[in-house]
């Protein structure tokens, strides 16, 4: 199997999460939140989208839901807060084993560019189980879903060789 070159950058993240994992006590808990579909398709046909959110685990879990406009540069991720696209609800509080569907919808027709946003899911912390668990280390989840807004006008193809 051919070896692959990681980027400096998810080098790095990865030693990271390893040196956090080895760290972790035996008894720390991970959060049980899943999301489904995993990416959103917007466009003129379809301007409003949902999402399922569900509580997998035996502890109740607060979730907030933010919009951002994305774009990238070189290797890195640039958001920016947005109100193109309309979240509801941007908090939500799930029981165990519950489930909340999160609604999207484009706020103004597409325009003829395709546009890209990013859902940020961030798991928020409770601070009465933080200050029951101060010896132990507590991991918030964060879901990040790309979002696409297809464009109006055809896409022309930039076809280059040598």
């Amino acid at each position: 199997m051919p070896s692959v070159a990681l980027p400096p950058v998810r080098r790095r993240a990865l030693a990271l999460t390893g040196i956090a994992l080895a760290l972790c006590p035996r008894g720390a808990e991970a959060g049980a939140l899943s999301v489904a579909p995993l990416s959103v398709e917007l466009g003129a046909g379809r301007r409003i989208a949902a999402l399922e959110v569900a509580n997998r685990g035996a502890a109740a879990v607060a979730v907030q839901i933010r919009a951002f406009a994305w774009s990238q540069a070189g290797e890195e991720d640039r958001l920016a807060p947005t109100s193109d696209l309309l979240v509801s609800p941007t908090i939500a509080r799930l029981g165990p084993s519950e489930e909340q569907v999160v609604r999207v919808a484009l706020r103004r027709p597409p325009g003829a560019e395709e546009r890209t946003y990013r859902l940020l899911l961030d798991e928020l912390p409770d601070a009465a189980e933080a200050a029951r668990r101060r010896a132990q280390i507590q991991v918030a989840l964060r879901f990040s879903l790309p979002v696409l807004v297809r464009g109006t006008a055809p896409a022309s193809p930039a076809l280059s060789w040598r």
